[in-house]
């Protein structure tokens, strides 16, 4: 998802269940959790590139800890430091 969608998500404190995730050296990203609105289906998102083809990415998961406090309020999640895989 997008930066735009992801604010919205977060303004709207629809996300649940986020979690921080490393996925090699020095490459740190977060996911969380959307219901759908009707039918409850619950789906994992990660926030996307500008052009939306790879995951936002940060080297330092201090940095990314920094972001997600400052810009969407986020005080506590679940970090994950087994490097994840695609089933995470």
């Amino acid at each position: 998802m997008e930066q735009r969608g992801v604010d919205q998500v977060f303004a709207g404190r629809l996300a649940q269940n986020i979690k921080v995730k490393r996925d090699g050296a020095k490459v740190w990203y977060f996911t969380f959790e959307l219901s759908h609105p009707d039918t409850k289906e619950v789906q994992v998102f990660a926030m996307t590139t500008k052009r939306g083809t790879t995951k936002r990415t940060w080297a330092d998961p201090r940095v990314l800890f920094a972001y997600l406090a400052d810009r969407y309020g986020v005080s506590e999640g679940t970090f994950v430091l087994e490097e994840a895989t695609d089933d995470q």
